[in-house]
C-alpha cells in the first residue's frame, strides 16, 4: 500500500470515528469500538485511542472527559455541524420512528452501526423548544408489531455489508451456507438478485451457479461470503416485486384458491374493507345481517392461521376454498 493510499484510508477512518461521536453526550472508547466493529470496520482499540487523542487535541470540536474512567468523548460544535446539515424536523422524526420499527425487525448489531444517525435526530429534538410540535409529536407515536414478537436472528454485520455490496456491484458471491434441513455447511456460488425482509428475518434472493432456479437464503445462516469478479446472472424478465407477489414468499408454491367466508362481526367487515386481502376482493352484507367475503388468495399456513385466529371474534360461520386452475 502506498503512503498516499494509507493516508487516505486513515482520513476516512477518522471521519467514521468523528461522525459517531455524539453531540453533548459522552461516549466511551468501548462503545465507539463496538459501533465501528458492527459497521464492518477493522480497527484495534489502541489505534482508536490514538485517533481519539488526536481529535481531542485538534480544533475538530471533540472534548475528552478524563475526570473518571472510562474516558468519555463528545462533540461541542454549533448548529452548523455535520449532524444538522439537511436534517429538519421531518427528517429527525422519520429517523426516530424508523429506529422504533427497526428495534423489533433488525439485529441490534446492524442498527447499532447506524446509531450516529439516530443520535443526530435525537439531538435535533432535544434542542428544539419544549413546546415544539415535533417534540410533543415524538412522545405520542409508538410502533407495535402486528405479529407474535420474536427476537431477530443474529446477522454478522460483515456478512450483511458484503451481501449488500455484491447486490450493488451486481457480482457473484461465494458463500458458505448452513442448510437447516440436513444441518451441514455447503459452499455455493450465487448470483444475488435482491434482499427481502420477512418479519424479523432477512433473506437473500439468488440463483445458484449455472441455474435459473431462484432460491431464498436466510442471511443469519450465511457463515462466510466473498465477492467475486464475475458478473451476476439474472433470469430473463426477473422482477423482485413480481417474484414476491407471485407466490407466498418462503412458503412454497401454494395453491391459489377462491376463498368464500361467511361471518357475523361488523367490525371485522370494516377491517377487511380498510385493509383488504387484495383490490379484487368482494365483501357484501347479506339480508340476514351476516357478511360474505370472496377473494382469490394463496392457500398457505398464514391464511389458515389468520382464519383460526379470527374464527371466534369474527363469528365465522363457514369457510370454503375452491382451487383455481
Amino acid at each position: 500500500m502506498t503512503r498516499d493510499t494509507s493516508s487516505l484510508q486513515e482520513a476516512k477512518m477518522l471521519l467514521e470515528v468523528l461522525k459517531r461521536i455524539p453531540l453533548n453526550r459522552k461516549i466511551s472508547t468501548t462503545d465507539l469500538h463496538q459501533q465501528l466493529t458492527a459497521a464492518g470496520y477493522e480497527l484495534s482499540r489502541r489505534t482508536l485511542q490514538r485517533y481519539l487523542k488526536a481529535l481531542s487535541e485538534s480544533d475538530m470540536g471533540v472534548q475528552c472527559d478524563d475526570k473518571s474512567k472510562p474516558f468519555g468523548y463528545r462533540r461541542l460544535l454549533n448548529s452548523n455541524d455535520l449532524d444538522r446539515v439537511g436534517l429538519g424536523a421531518d427528517g429527525a422524526l422519520l429517523l426516530l420512528l424508523a429506529r422504533e420499527h427497526l428495534r423489533y425487525q433488525m439485529p441490534p448489531d446492524l442498527t447499532n452501526s447506524l446509531s450516529y444517525l439516530f443520535d443526530a435526530a435525537e439531538n435535533y429534538m432535544h434542542t428544539a423548544s419544549g413546546s415544539s410540535p415535533e417534540k410533543r409529536w415524538l412522545s405520542k407515536v409508538r410502533f407495535v408489531s402486528g405479529s407474535l414478537p420474536l427476537c431477530p436472528p443474529m446477522i454478522r454485520p460483515l456478512i450483511f455489508n458484503k451481501v449488500s455490496e455484491g447486490l450493488f456491484k451486481q457480482v457473484k458471491l461465494d458463500i458458505v451456507y448452513f442448510k437447516s434441513e440436513n444441518e451441514e455447511e455447503v459452499q455455493l456460488r450465487v448470483s444475488p438478485l435482491g434482499l427481502v425482509q420477512q418479519d424479523v428475518r432477512l433473506y437473500l434472493v439468488c440463483c445458484y451457479e449455472d441455474t435459473t432456479q431462484i432460491r431464498n437464503l436466510a442471511l443469519h445462516r450465511i457463515k462466510k461470503v466473498e465477492l467475486t469478479t464475475f458478473i451476476a446472472e439474472e433470469p430473463k424478465g426477473f422482477d423482485l416485486q413480481q417474484y414476491v407477489d407471485r407466490s407466498p414468499f418462503n412458503y412454497g408454491n401454494a395453491q391459489k384458491v377462491l376463498l368464500e367466508m361467511v361471518f357475523k362481526n361488523r367490525q371485522t367487515a370494516l377491517i377487511l374493507r380498510e385493509t383488504p386481502f387484495n383490490r379484487m376482493q368482494k365483501l357484501e352484507e347479506r339480508r340476514d345481517g351476516t357478511f360474505k367475503l370472496t377473494v382469490e388468495v394463496a392457500d398457505t399456513v398464514l391464511l389458515t392461521g389468520w382464519i383460526e385466529a379470527w374464527r371466534e371474534k369474527a363469528g365465522i360461520i363457514s369457510v370454503k376454498k375452491t382451487p383455481i386452475q
